[in-house]
């Protein structure tokens, strides 16, 4: 019957026994740390506050023990434990002081700029868990409430300053909506109103360039589109150009077929009849050339003048003639040579000429660069500005000029 009481007692003996030695060593080992610690030298705080508390947790943990055995080891325990003591209070005091001076950093980051008061702030709160003796739980709680509310201060101005960043985006998103719907709205008009629609596109490109896109890493959508909506504008804005253009150069045709006939009644048995028909038909057209309209009318008295006073033989029209047909020659070669068509092969050594002349000044830098459909634009005009040329060459200077005319429109149309 007393059998299980006496291996109770024996194992309670053995265990007791054990828990000694293990308190002993626990004591031991501490003792070990404390002396092989060189304080003056920056010890491992980390290491030596989680040897006392796994130390701790052990000495807890290894009861029972026999009375007096209890009484020594907790003096022995006690003793070396006082040992890190003021060790770890100046520590503690110096880890206080520490975080304090964090707090007070912390708190100056209001009046930096966000992203310097964020990159700051995580900086501190890596600094803030080097600190590896802590002080009372009190404290501790008030110094780590104090530290989080300034770095959260700053997370908060972040926080608000992403929210009125997207606040803005939207706002710029719905004012760009708003400039593509009615960049579309100009590009619905005719041709005649897309001509008058270019201070209006320039106030809308205006206005979208105070717009901001800041989806980063991704191209913006509506950029995509605008920029597509303004070089539709673009093609329809030219095409409204070549048509003005092409009324002026149709206006100035009929005015300059007018000056031909007149031109060459000279040669006519009924010249009378023709220069009355003519001005009929130059009185009829109420439409005037814009800046050509001087010359074109200056070419027409020029005409009239002439045949009124004309002796029938003239020397001095004679050689302005001449000086026409080779002005009229010149315009032809350089609207072929700039529109790439080929020319009549009698004028083959002429365009070798000018494509070398051209050539040098280009080396030389004498030549402005221009825009090459401004020059054809402009030396269609001066075709139809200049005066008569002889009248045997009349009909093969004009068709030469007319198949240039044709080749220029079929391009256009091609556009």
């Amino acid at each position: 019957a007393f059998t299980p009481c006496r291996v109770f007692f024996k194992n309670q003996k053995k265990l007791r026994r054990q828990n000694y030695k293990a308190r002993k060593k626990i004591c031991a080992d501490l003792e070990s740390l404390c002396d092989s610690t060189d304080w003056g030298h920056k010890p491992d705080w980390e290491v030596i506050v989680d040897a006392i508390r796994q130390a701790k947790k052990q000495w807890k943990a290894a009861v029972p023990l026999n009375k007096k055995d209890w009484d020594t080891t907790n003096t022995r325990f006690d003793e070396v434990i006082s040992k890190f003591a003021p060790h770890l209070e100046r520590e503690r005091e110096r880890g206080v002081q520490f975080r304090q001076e964090l707090i007070r950093k912390a708190n100056e980051l209001d009046s930096q700029s966000i992203r310097v008061a964020i990159d700051k702030a995580k900086s501190y709160q890596v600094e803030w868990k080097t600190v590896a003796v802590r002080t009372r739980k009190k404290k501790e709680n008030q110094l780590w409430m104090d530290f989080k509310s300034a770095c959260d201060r700053q997370f908060q101005r972040r926080a608000e300053m992403h929210k009125e960043r997207d606040k803005q985006r939207q706002k710029n998103t719905e004012q760009r909506q708003l400039l593509i719907s009615e960049i579309k709205s100009v590009n619905e008009l005719s041709l005649a109103e897309i001509q008058e629609a270019a201070a209006r596109l320039s106030d809308i490109q205006r206005r979208w360039r105070q717009t901001t896109y800041s989806g980063k890493g991704k191209s913006d959508p509506l950029e995509a589109e605008f920029n597509h909506e303004l070089a539709k504008f673009k093609k329809l804005s030219k095409q409204a150009d070549n048509l003005k253009l092409e009324s002026l150069f149709q206006l100035l045709n009929s005015k300059a077929q007018i000056c031909d006939s007149i031109e060459r009644a000279r040669y006519s048995t009924n010249s009378n009849s023709v220069v009355d028909e003519s001005k009929l038909k130059w009185e009829s057209i109420s439409d005037n050339c814009g800046p050509f309209e001087t010359r074109i009318q200056d070419r027409y008295t020029a005409a009239c003048d002439m045949l009124e006073g004309d002796s029938g033989d003239d020397t001095k029209f004679v050689d302005q003639t001449n000086q026409n047909l080779e002005a009229k020659k010149s315009i032809c070669l350089q609207l072929e040579v700039l529109a790439d068509l080929d020319s009549p092969s009698a004028f083959a050594k002429e365009r070798m000429q000018y494509n070398v002349m051209r050539l040098n000044e280009v080396m030389t830098k004498r030549a402005e660069r221009s825009d090459p459909e401004d020059e054809i634009k402009n030396l269609q005009i001066e075709f139809w500005l200049t005066g008569p040329v002889p009248e045997e060459q009349f009909e093969s200077i004009n068709e030469r000029f007319q198949r240039i005319r044709s080749a220029l429109k079929s391009t256009a149309n091609n556009k």
